[in-house]
């Protein structure tokens, strides 16, 4: 989609001609001519270009073809590099982060790339210690099993323990424990509601279960688990209970797309959420229900139910940000949630102040306060989280990506691209700031007041391939039409070296695709400067009748180009083996030559 100005607009902004001069006419005409080809070039459709400024509206990191999914609206639509992140140290090494599983060793969530995306994995409950000693009692199986269908409570409470003392180990015999057939029975026995006792020994035992492997989870589902605990959610107000139906259902979601998918069709949404409010002082119940929720949502919500979720998100955030486990979960949940436009717009609402799910104030401030607070300070565990949302604002419409300037996103970014060594984190601050870059005149204001264009600068010429494309939007974007830039912003950009620095990249060794780039920004840059260059010459006094014109005043672009050697740098790439690079080298140049 081209970001140029059509012909018929190209020519409403034309030069004037002289006006009742008819020495001058005849001397004009040629270059009069020359102008109109030039704009035409310019801002016609005479050169088709994939412009920089293609912004994506949501995020979508599709986890299994690892191919960002959707149409490109606006703002850069950059294909994403799976990100080497893998082996790279966490965010916060020393912070101690640890997920509630007694026995669950899980790195830290991190930005991983497009097919990675936070916090989604089973957790098995372990039980005390002394029973690592108390394995391999398989051979009772036969003995224990019967008990389950005794007319008898404590015989089944007997029964029941025992596979849950079983499934409550390292490394568990799921596979021979579900081999014996008792999962049936067991799903039945969660329909005692009058014993939440033994309801909660149950809960307990199927989501271990349910922890275990593919087979084992689907066994469950098959059996009319999930209706189950969904139904207790509503039916239920043992808070034991409870958390343990949340769990189980939490190891359902984070097991497979479709399992997930069957958990959301038996609308768990509104229970869960209405549970959370009641039970908002049970920090271990708010832990596991944020934690639910994070993989009910990701890589992307499959119901639009999920989005009611966002004020109850913003309340955990805010008013239990003592609870680390439990406000992580709720980051990346809305990350996922703010990947689609209806969530951005959840989120703006719910961000008012006075206007979220809370009960009480905070002197904490609303929500995107306080995801920016974490990005500025780039060592806690919900960074990366509350990057990846900041990131989904900045790419949607105007008004989101104002929201983050408002709050104080673009100096928060800065300060957590300096403190932060991490790439993926780096390449998802940098990725925010092009979006920001290709948003509206005042936003690229706010970019160059808080002086991002010298430290993208000084990035793009020390940093690898990968994220000095990143750099090379940032630097790019805000000459695009539709960003609409001032001419006080467009000087702003000149004097902060931002036509210097994409002049310096026309070099033949200058990887293809940041070259691509680079070009199409100062194609942009040269017809903001033909606009600028016309109205400069609107702006001049009639000239009296029987006075000579004078020459029209410069383009300030290519008067910047030319000085930083643009000239001989785009000759250069007209050895460049690149056919598209080649054309697009001897238009500019040609063009520059008669500016």
């Amino acid at each position: 989609m081209g970001c140029g100005v059509s012909t018929s607009a190209a020519a409403a902004n034309a030069e004037p001609k002289p006006q009742d001069d008819a020495g001058h006419k005849s001397k004009n005409k040629a270059r009069d001519a020359q102008l109109k080809k030039i704009n035409s070039q310019l801002g016609g459709k005479q050169i088709v270009n994939s412009f920089v400024v293609q912004k994506t509206r949501s995020r979508k990191r599709d986890s299994e073809t690892g191919t960002d999914g959707g149409t490109s609206v606006r703002k850069n639509a950059v294909e994403r590099e799976v990100l080497a992140a893998l082996n790279e140290e966490p965010l916060n090494a020393d912070a101690g982060f640890r997920l509630p599983a007694e026995a669950a060793a899980v790195a830290e969530p991190g930005l991983q790339g497009i097919s990675t995306s936070g916090p989604s994995f089973k957790m098995a409950r372990g039980s005390q210690a002394k029973l690592l000693a108390e394995m391999n009692k398989l051979a009772q199986v036969d003995i224990f099993k019967p008990k389950l269908y005794s007319e008898s409570d404590s015989e089944i409470m007997e029964g029941v323990t025992y596979f849950r003392e079983q499934l409550s180990v390292v490394n568990p015999p799921v596979p021979q424990i579900r081999a014996s057939g008792i999962v049936p029975r067991l799903i039945t026995l969660l329909k005692r509601d009058d014993n939440r006792r033994l309801q909660y020994e149950v809960a307990w035992t199927l989501t271990n279960i349910c922890s275990a492997e593919h087979d084992d989870c689907q066994d469950v589902c098959d059996q009319g688990g999930i209706p189950e605990f969904v139904r207790l959610l509503g039916a239920c107000d043992d808070v034991e209970v409870l958390e343990q139906a949340i769990w189980a259902l939490g190891n359902i979601a984070a097991d497979s797309k479709e399992l997930q998918k069957y958990v959301l069709e038996e609308e768990v949404v509104a229970p869960l959420l209405a549970t959370m409010r009641r039970h908002a002082n049970k920090p271990s119940l708010l832990r596991h229900a944020a934690w639910l929720l994070s993989n009910l949502c990701r890589p992307h919500p499959q119901s639009d139910d999920l989005f009611q979720a966002i004020p109850v998100l913003c309340s955990v955030i805010l008013d239990h940000f003592g609870e680390a486990e439990a406000v992580t979960h709720s980051c990346w949940a809305l990350a996922y949630l703010t990947g689609e436009e209806q969530g951005l717009e959840e989120l703006l609402d719910a961000a008012e102040p006075g206007t979220s799910d809370r009960a009480s104030t905070t002197e904490s401030g609303n929500v995107l306060a306080k995801l920016v607070e974490w990005v500025k300070d780039a060592t806690q565990t919900m960074t990366t989280p509350a990057l990846r949302v900041l990131g989904n604002l900045c790419s949607g419409a105007s008004a989101h990506t104002q929201a983050v300037v408002d709050a104080g996103g673009v100096p928060a970014m800065l300060s957590c691209l300096t403190l932060c060594g991490r790439l993926s984190i780096k390449k998802e601050v940098i990725w925010s700031l092009s979006n920001v870059a290709a948003g509206s005149s005042a936003q690229v204001g706010a970019l160059l007041e808080a002086g991002v264009f010298p430290l993208v600068a000084e990035l793009m010429r020390s940093a690898e391939d990968s994220l000095r494309r990143e750099c090379a939007y940032v630097l790019a974007n805000p000459w695009a039409a539709t960003v609409a830039i001032t001419h006080e912003v467009a000087d702003g950009l000149i004097k902060e070296g931002v036509v210097r620095e994409l002049c310096a990249l026309l070099e033949v060794s200058t990887p293809a695709a940041i070259l691509q780039v680079v070009m199409d920004g100062l194609q942009d840059a040269i017809k903001r400067g033909q606009q600028m260059m016309m109205a400069a010459a609107k702006a001049r006094p009639p000239v009296a009748e029987g006075e000579e014109h004078p020459p029209p005043p410069p383009n300030p672009v290519a008067e910047a180009m030319k000085e930083f050697g643009a000239l001989d740098k785009l000759q250069g790439l007209l050895k460049h083996d690149d056919e598209a690079i080649h054309a697009k080298a001897n238009g500019m140049k040609n063009i520059l030559q008669f500016l």
